[in-house]
């Protein structure tokens, strides 16, 4: 009841702030640039490794980029892309990865001959990266079984594949090992960083440190802080954001917790009317980065047309019936609402545990939002029983911005194992949006002689 009342307030105010937009023609795939386009080794020569691990629960595909000179001493980090059934592909392309598709030319760049050049902010310049196309049914990763509803099976079949991956690369199992991602990924890695922590009979001695971007670890605080975060950009208006904060946020609050308390496992509609509204208010089209007037699905659909290439398929090994394609809706319907989790028992675990944690996110991106990630870091922190151990180190610190040199990068706050950025400039994307700054803070975390990230 309380969520039909919260929809139908808000649909008797008549606020439609969102007007009319003009629509980005969607990206073609030019066949003959297909036809023409290179593999990545034949285009750039990093003596990468893609191929296919099979697990209990299907085949999953890696794609294992050696680091950039490595002298024997370079981390191992495993990267989880998050964008909830999306192929764990997409940061090879559009983030951290060694590839950058040339864009196409004229007003939205739509007919690139798919030839690649080289990401100067890839990660892989500074430790060896696996990137695990997860969870299994997305991207190149298939199964004949019923997919995956919990974030329980989505950890064991990742921490499956790494296990696998390092007995076959044993060079990698005696390196510092980190593992990092972004969006939905921030529900599954600290599950997997648990398991590692806790059971240390598994064997992987290496763990030194976990990294999440635009994470969902802590839903509830991010739609909690949603409305003022919006009025504080200057999307939305002191009215707005009081209706919002006290009505829609508050309902929102409630009904999340009845779900918990009944076991559902489902974004409650109240919160959806929540996102909703403020999207709406703040009239922008794109959460994961309010500046933004559409997302990121033309990049991805050139992504699908160069790795759909013969010559690339060939590289892949991948063969089947059905084309690559970045988004599988059946994978999204089958964890939507596992993301509610929060994850902040299993962080205090891990940084119990001695590992070091990154939390990062962009500036501009409203769903994972800056202030919610304060918010969330403040009472993660607090002084109670449900603080980590050395929480009083990081409560002593202050958020300060993070300069190199005489260039501001964003705002950090470290101590007591944990560190939390803001990077400017930044949406969802971080690693897109603004490559050398997250090449910069990447680096500086794995560096063992550092906490976190620092001013230079």
């Amino acid at each position: 009841m309380r969520q039909l009342l919260a929809l139908l307030f808000v649909l008797s105010l008549g606020i439609q702030a969102c007007g009319p937009r003009q629509l980005e023609p969607p990206f073609v795939c030019q066949k003959k640039s297909q036809s023409d386009a290179a593999s990545p080794e034949d285009s750039l020569k990093l003596n990468s490794e893609a191929d296919f691990i099979d697990i209990r629960s299907g085949r999953v595909f890696y794609w294992f980029v050696p680091a950039e000179n490595d002298d024997g001493k370079k981390p191992f980090t495993v990267w989880l892309h998050g964008g909830l059934g999306e192929s764990g592909l997409v940061p090879m392309f559009l983030g951290n990865g060694p590839y950058r598709l040339n864009p196409g030319s004229g007003r939205y760049r739509l007919n690139s001959d798919l030839s690649l050049y080289a990401n100067e902010a890839s990660w892989h310049k500074f430790s060896n990266m696996l990137y695990i196309d997860q969870p299994v049914g997305v991207g190149l990763s298939q199964t004949s079984l019923p997919l995956a509803r919990t974030l329980g099976e989505v950890a064991i079949d990742v921490y499956n594949v790494i296990r696998k991956f390092l007995i076959s690369h044993p060079a990698m199992a005696a390196r510092d090992f980190y593992l990092f991602g972004d969006g939905f990924a921030g529900s599954v890695i600290p599950h997997v960083a648990k398991t590692i922590v806790t059971n240390p009979a598994l064997g992987f001695k290496n763990l030194k440190g976990i990294g999440i971007g635009g994470g969902t670890i802590d839903l509830a605080s991010h739609w909690h802080t949603l409305p003022e975060f919006a009025f504080e950009a200057g999307l939305i208006s002191p009215q707005e954001t009081d209706f919002a904060t006290r009505f829609l946020a508050a309902t929102c609050e409630l009904d999340r917790r009845a779900y918990l308390a009944r076991g559902i496992v489902q974004i409650p509609p109240s919160c959806e009317v929540l996102v909703g509204y403020v999207k709406n208010a703040a009239n922008t089209p794109f959460l994961g980065d309010y500046r933004r007037m559409f997302d990121y699905s033309d990049e991805m659909s050139a992504m699908e047309c160069y790795l759909n290439a013969p010559e690339v398929l060939r590289f892949i090994k991948f063969r089947s019936d059905e084309p690559f394609r970045v988004k599988n809706p059946a994978v999204f319907k089958a964890l939507t609402g596992t993301e509610l989790e929060s994850q902040t028992a299993n962080i205090r675990t891990i940084l119990n545990g001695g590992i070091k944690v990154l939390i990062f996110g962009g500036m501009t991106d409203m769903y994972v939002n800056p202030l919610g990630l304060r918010f969330w870091a403040d009472e993660f922190a607090s002084d109670t029983p449900e603080s980590w151990a050395d929480a009083q180190d990081f409560r002593e610190q202050a958020f300060d911005y993070w300069q190199q040199g005489k260039e501001q990068l964003g705002q950090f706050r470290a101590g007591g194992g944990l560190t939390v950025v803001f990077l400017d400039n930044a949406g969802q994307l971080v690693s897109k949006d603004v490559p050398m700054a997250a090449q910069t803070m990447f680096s500086q975390f794995i560096n063992r002689d550092n906490e976190g990230v620092r001013n230079q």
